[in-house]
């Protein structure tokens, strides 16, 4: 049985009072009753698609491959609704327009996973000179794309 107003939870409380990075935890214990401080544990997830890789994959907590469009699907399965805080999905130009590797409806089936203030985004490795596919991918999942950026 715990005890009230115990050192221990006196010095833990300075601690937390005294210490700016934990604020904002402060404020959530204070806010919530404790049966309501349920938080689900959120992620990021760099998920190469076909032959593509990225250089920013270490970026993530979670590298994923899929060599086909049912393997992108198994992979979403695996993770839980609204967890992901981060999405980037990365295909060569090369499998955009092939239906069995990159399925522009697939993102849409992503988005239950995804956390209110996820970001998406979709990276294409190679010359491309078609990108309607990933238009097609953020229209159909309802998402508006911030900005479109090429690299050499």
């Amino acid at each position: 049985q715990k005890l009230k107003g115990s050192v221990f939870d006196r010095t833990l409380l300075h601690l937390l009072y005294s210490q700016p990075f934990f604020a904002s935890l402060q404020a959530l214990v204070s806010s919530n009753p404790p049966n309501q401080q349920t938080k689900i544990m959120t992620y990021s997830i760099c998920l190469h698609i076909g032959n593509a890789a990225s250089n920013d994959a270490n970026a993530f907590s979670k590298i994923l491959t899929a060599s086909s469009a049912a393997e992108v699907a198994a992979a979403r399965s695996s993770v839980a609704p609204s967890s992901l805080d981060a999405l980037l999905m990365v295909v060569s130009a090369d499998d955009l327009t092939k239906p069995e590797v990159y399925n522009p409806l697939e993102l849409a089936n992503w988005i239950a996973v995804l956390t209110p203030t996820a970001s998406v985004a979709i990276q294409v490795v190679g010359d491309c000179q078609d990108l309607q596919p990933v238009h097609t991918s953020f229209l159909l999942a309802g998402l508006a794309s911030a900005f479109e950026r090429r690299t050499e």
